[in-house]
């Protein structure tokens, strides 16, 4: 298996995409829902646009900036879209000024508060999402979506400080549950994954069904798994399912995390869930981590190594 594998990774590597050219003269865009014109250029505090869709409609490049105002609520879903920076000048979704961090609050409806689309090398900190929508039958409501549409080997992915409540996806795990942050995938043309992947210290509350939940290639056939994941300090509270689903991926670490106060979501109906688990991965490590009140009437543990893993080291946890 291990031959294999390191056989169908090394076949699939793609082109180096390190060498690419310094940037001088980067671009910082402003946001301020209160004060913002969306007919100014968006190039300084006073200039600042008033709508994220205006930063939908850009391509970033290495080393440019978005900065939300912080104590600014905005009504709309955040789309950062085929936007990559770079190994040495990454772009950065950030905040500016001072109070709470800026509110994104998604439309009814939307299957998003925010999605990072087909991007690699950019950072995303310092943000709250809410995604409470009308109909709760919402297939795959999410927080936040990092997702790969027909992209290749995505670098870089940072995410830090977030917090991500009040998502009321699907419970059902084959029904389109919801999520807090999903990685997902589109392969169509080719295979899509993560290589470098940071998701530090977030906190994540009352969302169905699952906290952190990555999505890849589970065929060993057609192994192609995230590389060089990392999930520390983050804390779930009121995730009625899965906490940290590890999926698809070799060599991640989970590390440092809690798991709490989980909500009895099922009423006696049988839902197969668990605080902190890989599927389909290889390699994984899950350390220091505390899960507790996990209510699931199938599984339920606080940690699990499921289907279709090797090598998974499991220690120094409390349940």
């Amino acid at each position: 298996n291990a031959a294999d594998k390191n056989l169908s990774t090394a076949e699939a590597t793609p082109e180096n995409k390190t060498d690419v050219p310094f940037r001088k003269d980067t671009d910082t865009y402003y946001l301020d829902s209160e004060n913002g014109d969306d007919s100014n250029d968006g190039k300084s505090r006073r200039s600042a646009w008033k709508s994220l869709y205006k930063i939908g409609k850009l391509k970033l490049h290495p080393g440019d900036k978005v900065l939300l105002k912080r104590g600014c609520e905005f009504n709309e879903m955040f789309l950062i879209n085929e936007s990559s920076g770079s190994e040495k000048q990454r772009i950065v979704i950030s905040t500016y000024g001072k109070g709470e961090k800026p509110k994104i609050v998604a439309p009814d409806n939307s299957k998003q508060g925010v999605q990072i689309r087909n991007c690699e090398y950019i950072t995303i900190e310092d943000l709250d999402i809410k995604n409470h929508g009308s109909n709760p039958d919402l297939r795959e409501r999410m927080g936040l979506n990092i997702h790969l549409d027909d992209y290749g080997e995505a670098y870089g992915i940072e995410i830090k400080g977030i917090d991500v409540h009040d998502v009321n996806g699907v419970l059902w795990k084959r029904e389109g549950a919801g999520s807090a942050i999903g990685f997902t995938i589109k392969n169509v043309n080719g295979l899509n994954r993560f290589n470098g992947v940071l998701i530090e210290g977030c906190t994540i509350r009352r969302c169905a069904r699952n906290g952190i939940v990555f999505g890849g290639n589970f065929q060993r056939q057609k192994w192609f798994p995230h590389l060089n994941v990392v999930i520390r300090e983050n804390l779930l509270e009121e995730v009625p399912g899965d906490g940290i689903l590890v999926g698809q991926c070799d060599g991640a670490l989970v590390e440092y995390n809690a798991m709490r106060d989980c909500p009895d979501a099922w009423g006696g109906r049988h839902n197969a869930a668990a605080g902190m688990w890989p599927w389909s991965s290889d390699n994984t490590i899950i350390q220091f981590n505390e899960v507790s009140g996990q209510k699931s009437t199938w599984d339920g543990q606080g940690f699990d190594a499921d289907y279709n893993n090797i090598r998974t080291t499991i220690r120094y946890n409390y349940s």
